[in-house]
């Protein structure tokens, strides 16, 4: 049976200090908070064999690696298991990721009854609080109104806060979810404890608000992490789920993807994408690899050539024997990176949860000692259970677990004025201390599409570009559209064949633009047109495609070139030099030639050695890696799928406006506006994040603290426990409002 989980679970195998380990990773259903995810975090690392153990709130999935000698993947499963959650091996993290909508939806039935239903109770509440005059039967008619109106609230509503204190007191890890239970179950049955003896003094508008506040909470930061974990399945969903396979006798069939094996042939058509890695063993063509690679030219493929999946054919068939299959891609590698982001947690969100535990355990003493102090100085039991419930409210760390939520909240709305998209509500405390700003090329700092530079004519007494705008009408390829886009469109009488990776033949059948009937038109690349290159079309200056005219009974001549190229956008050299007065180090990384990278370069001021060129996804990766090493904090801009593993390891991924899906996936903030010049404003405002986030901790931790001692000599009621409890809270949300200012 563990064979088979382990199977499942998609484990790889690693070498960790000199033994033998694996990694399994775990669905964990049932969550309802970052403190049940930190109870199951501790659990696995209690199991023997366990190495570590990381577990995220967000995907709702557990990593773990362990020895196999010492543990298995259904003994991992049971021991979660009993703590009431639901457990199963999943292969990947997409399986792993819940649905968020059917949470949400139920997290928002729960407010909304328990805002409904506590309005009212509260209601009654205020008009006991502020009548003097009411008569003992009216004060305790009222109290019943509110015990009424309370119920659904802290039983049906405060349920999910009962059964996550009681898994995560059973795993020896009390949070604020034990408080709660501890908190709304105090008050309730004290206030029900005074009804029972005609007492009108209750405490239901405590539990309703405590609820109430909780459960807002939760589903703001439902809400705030429901990009973050989406990322991965949106990802591994760009490559096409099924493929066509050659069978054994030669024919073609449309499969899963899923199900193809190492050593299989498959066929991608013209307009088609890779599904897998495979390499070319019939057929030639041109591939488009901008989301792969970043190369903003096509590619001509043949023979022995690799096509990664996320490739997109041109005008060829291609018949390629698979080399990585599903699960092996450079695609899944991405996939991995943005899973590893996801069980990592940023420091200040460790730091909070630490602080709330350790306040919780206080608390919970607290409230133990507390009536007993009072039973020994002389107090009554109900005044001892008085003390302990006002202990208990006034440690509650609910400002303390509002903090990260409320500041990260604000400052998203802040940043949407900018017309920043966050997509990973930890981007701010990430990006506070950012050194290093990494830049893709194309389509980052350059406008991303190829345009017409110039026309270098040999033949003065034809129209070359209205003949290449004719020859090119209907073809997907960069250069087209760049000729299309250069002015209108020349309809060529004849028949166009597309020579895949070469250029296109065009056979005139009538006159048109000064050629007869029958002249032969060759566009293409120099290579294919056995052109020598005219002295001003260098290949340092851009992309060349030449015309070449053979007329009916007469030889070929070299019409002439047009020149194409990738410019930097407008405000991108006034942007580098903003952010080199600032102090930041800005570097371009690029997937592009050197001799694009090094015209990119002059045109925006930056130094050569700022430039890499050639730079392959898991290049970019490297050099972010590098500089993280060696101490600093990296940025890094890009726009296209090949950006996806530099984005996903950056501290801070920033994908521009018209970034392909999976750079927009991989990233934390998406700028919603054409160009760069919000990012200065983003860096600033992350700066000043983290400072309100620092100060508002620290003003909820020093809240709880002191005021603890004077609920446990009794010098403040449950009442005014909850009141204070609620000023604190109030104060940590007016701090965050700091952040509107910008």
């Amino acid at each position: 049976m563990s064979a088979q989980i382990a199977a499942a679970a998609g484990v790889a195998q690693t070498e960790l200090a000199h033994e033998s380990a694996v990694d399994a990773l775990l669905a964990v259903e049932g969550m309802f908070c970052p403190a049940c995810a930190r109870a199951v975090e501790i659990t696995l690392k209690r199991q023997p064999g366990v190495a570590s153990a990381q577990v995220s709130f967000a995907a709702e999935a557990a990593r773990v690696r362990y020895d196999p000698a010492r543990a298995d993947p259904q003994q991992l499963i049971d021991s979660v298991g009993r703590l009431g959650y639901a457990v199963r091996a999943v292969r990947g993290l997409d399986e792993a990721i819940p649905r968020h909508a059917p949470l949400e939806r139920a997290l928002a039935t729960r407010l909304a009854v328990a805002v409904v239903f506590g309005m009212w109770s509260m209601g009654f509440a205020l008009a006991d609080y502020f009548s003097s005059d009411l008569d003992p039967a009216t004060r305790l008619g009222l109290s019943w109104a509110q015990a009424l109106f309370a119920l659904p609230v802290i039983s049906w509503c405060a349920w999910p806060f009962i059964i996550a204190g009681w898994r995560t007191l059973r795993a020896r890890t009390p949070g604020l979810d034990t408080m709660i239970a501890v908190a709304v179950t105090s008050a309730s049955v004290l206030s029900l404890g005074n009804l029972a003896q005609d007492l009108a003094q209750v405490y239901f508008d405590t539990a309703v608000m405590l609820v109430i506040f909780q459960l807002a909470s939760r589903l703001g930061e439902r809400v705030l992490r429901r990009h973050a974990t989406d990322r991965v399945r949106e990802l591994l969903a760009l490559a096409p789920e099924q493929a066509q396979r050659r069978d054994e006798g030669g024919l073609f069939h449309l499969v899963p993807a899923a199900t193809l094996q190492r050593g299989d042939v498959i066929r991608v058509s013209s307009g088609g994408v890779a599904a897998v890695d495979a390499r070319i063993v019939r057929g030639h063509s041109t591939l488009d690899l901008a989301l792969v690679s970043g190369e903003s030219q096509p590619v001509a493929v043949t023979v022995g050539d690799l096509v990664p999946a996320g490739a997109i054919n041109g005008a060829g068939v291609l018949e390629l024997e698979v080399v990585a299959a599903v699960g092996e891609r450079r695609l899944d590698s991405w996939a991995r990176l943005i899973q590893q982001a996801l069980f990592a947690k940023p420091a200040l969100q460790r730091t909070s949860e630490r602080m709330a535990q350790a306040i919780t355990i206080i608390a919970l003493v607290a409230g133990v000692i507390a009536p007993v102090l009072a039973l020994a100085t002389g107090a009554s039991p109900a005044q001892a259970w008085e003390r302990a419930l006002a202990t208990i409210l006034i440690a509650c760390p609910c400002a303390l677990t509002l903090v990260i939520p409320l500041s990260i909240s604000t400052a998203i709305s802040a940043a949407s004025r900018h017309g920043l998209l966050i997509r990973d509500p930890s981007a701010f405390e990430r990006a506070a201390r950012i050194d290093h700003l990494l830049f893709d090329k194309t389509g980052t700092l350059s406008c991303g599409r190829m345009q017409l530079r110039a026309v270098r004519s040999a033949m003065p007494d034809i129209d070359l570009l209205a003949i290449a705008r004719g020859i090119d009408a209907g073809q997907s390829h960069p250069i087209a559209r760049a000729l299309a886009a250069s002015g209108p469109q020349v309809a060529l009488p004849g028949h166009a064949q597309a020579i895949p990776g070469a250029g296109i033949v065009f056979e005139l059948t009538a006159p048109a633009c000064g050629l007869l009937a029958g002249t032969r038109l060759r566009l293409g690349s120099a290579r294919w047109i056995n052109a020598n290159p005219l002295p001003e079309a260098s290949d340092d200056e851009g992309t060349s495609v030449w015309l070449a005219i053979t007329a009916p009974g007469a030889a070929e001549q070299i019409a002439g070139s047009l020149l194409f190229d990738d410019t930097p956008r407008a405000e991108s050299g006034a942007l580098l030099a903003q952010l080199q007065r600032s102090g930041w180090t800005p570097m371009v990384l690029s997937g592009d030639s050197a001799q694009a990278c090094r015209r990119m370069a002059l045109a925006l001021g930056l130094p050569p050695q700022r430039v890499q060129p050639e730079c392959s996804p898991e290049r970019k990766r490297e050099v972010v890696d590098a500089l993280q090493a060696a101490g600093g904090r990296v940025a890094f801009i890009g726009d296209g799928i090949n950006d996806g593993m530099a984005l996903a390891q950056a501290d801070l991924g920033i994908a521009t406006r018209d970034a392909t899906e999976s750079a927009k996936l991989a990233a934390a903030v998406v700028l919603m506006r054409d160009g760069l010049d919000a990012i200065p404003a983003l860096l600033d405002l992350a700066r000043r994040t983290h400072r309100v986030l620092r100060q508002s901790l620290v003003w909820a931790v020093l809240w709880n603290l002191l005021l603890i001692p004077v609920a446990m000599l009794g010098l403040i009621s449950p009442a005014v426990a909850a009141a204070a409890m609620a000023a604190s809270t109030l104060t940590v949300g007016l701090s965050t409002q700091r952040l509107r200012i910008a």
